[in-house]
């Protein structure tokens, strides 16, 4: 009532624990997307109207205290049953978390230089680890969840470059982002994963390209942005033409039916655990499908390429 927004997060603190302890001990999404809605609604109201630089210090704790109790919400939520992303509240909780704490973020921290930048890796960094400690718990129900915070966790480290280097060296380390990208989606055969990698460095080209056009640092003779990103962006692809060619017999043909004819028949499938994002909490499924076509043999290069492939569903 004194108009401090202290008080005001405060009071948002208390509820947001009480969400965040009701999570703790059920799975209630409805409660989850009406207390991020709540919390960061008034919060971008009150930025927008009362906000200013001096009161910083008082309110960057109370942004990281919600950001970490709703990322702790989804978890909770995924360690009982599998989120559905492409649901609007689990959307809205997983993703909307980091994009919008990231936004009021940027409205904190303008006008101080780096500080995005940082906050930016920090919060990739955190996403990578979170991943990485959620796949290790070895939990079916988390494996999507998982992949999501990677995809996070990366997309904020990416964006940390640009925010803190010229545009020829994030055409650089996007270069060779794009090339571990690449190299990532050929060993576990994941094509999204290769093409991400290729759009990387196609976007990397494009940056370096336009802004060593520009804006050409030559102050110093080869050792500067402009001839060494040139470098690391050759570097890249000539990396990654290497693995594609490498990889390439690892994927499979497929071939024409041993009939020589076009088939048809109905059948039964069973859905098997494996990291299909469609097939996400199905496992133990029996389906009935219907097969159809004419070049349907998959033929490997060697016995091991196919025991290595990820197998979602089998005939029964």
């Amino acid at each position: 009532g004194q108009g401090s927004h202290v008080m005001l997060f405060s009071y948002y603190l208390l509820l947001n624990a009480g969400v965040l302890g009701i999570a703790w001990k059920q799975a209630w999404r409805g409660l989850n997307l009406t207390g991020f809605l709540f919390t960061f609604s008034i919060a971008l109201l009150w930025g927008a109207r009362d906000y200013r630089p001096g009161l910083f210090d008082s309110t960057e704790p109370f942004l990281i205290a919600f950001f970490l109790m709703y990322v702790a919400a989804a978890v909770l939520y995924a360690w009982r049953s599998a989120p559905q992303l492409k649901h609007y509240v689990d959307g809205t909780v997983v993703f909307g978390t980091p994009v919008v704490g990231f936004g009021l973020q940027a409205a904190l921290t303008e006008g101080m230089p780096h500080a995005l930048a940082i906050s930016a890796l920090v919060v990739g960094g955190f996403y990578v680890m979170l991943a990485r400690w959620l796949h290790a718990r070895a939990r079916p129900s988390l494996g999507l969840l998982v992949e999501a915070f990677l995809a996070l966790g990366v997309a904020f480290l990416t964006l940390a470059i640009p925010l803190a280097v010229d545009g020829e060296w994030t055409g650089a380390a996007w270069a060779l982002e794009g090339a571990a990208l690449l190299w990532v989606g050929a060993r576990q055969r994941r094509k999204l994963a290769m093409a991400s990698g290729v759009l990387l460095q196609l976007m990397a080209g494009a940056i370096f390209f336009g802004e060593s056009l520009f804006h050409p640092d030559a102050a110093i003779p080869v050792l500067n942005s402009t001839c060494l990103g040139a470098a690391l962006v050759a570097l890249a692809g000539l990396a990654s033409a290497h693995m594609a060619d490498r990889w390439r017999d690892a994927w499979p043909r497929f071939l024409r039916n041993h009939s020589e004819q076009f088939e048809a028949r109905f059948s039964m499938v069973e859905v098997v655990e494996s990291p299909s994002i469609l097939l996400a909490g199905m496992a133990g499924s029996r389906i009935p499908v219907v097969v159809s076509h004419g070049e349907g043999r998959a033929a490997f290069a060697a016995d091991q390429d196919m025991a290595a492939a990820p197998t979602a569903l089998r005939y029964i």
